[in-house]
This record gives structure tokens, sequence and C-alpha cells, in this order.
């Protein structure tokens, strides 16, 4: 998921850090940094969504 024009946010991937780094750059895609987290793609719903799910 792309977010914005300087973050790009990647959920339930199997491919490990280094290689999405690697496949980013090699796409001349400049990255700055890189950061992982243990969020869900549901916590980040929740999250932008305050926290409401969908009825």
């Amino acid at each position: 998921m792309i977010q914005g024009e300087n973050q790009i946010k990647i959920f339930k991937t199997k491919m490990d850090n280094a290689r999405i780094i690697s496949e980013l750059v090699h796409k001349e895609v400049g990255v700055s940094s890189f950061t992982e987290k243990d969020d869900t793609l549901e916590d980040y719903f929740k999250k932008i969504t305050g926290g409401e799910g969908i009825a």
C-alpha cells in the first residue's frame, strides 16, 4: 500500500526484509529508511478508522 508520497506499507509478505529493499532499489525506488512493525492490516485499518470495524 502506498501512503502519501514518501511511505510504502507492506503487509503479510513471506519475502525477507533484505529482499524487499533489494527489489525496491533495483527498481530505482529510493529507500532512506526501513522499519519493521508487527501491525497487521486489520490493526492498521482499525487505527485509520478510529477503532471501529465494519458491521
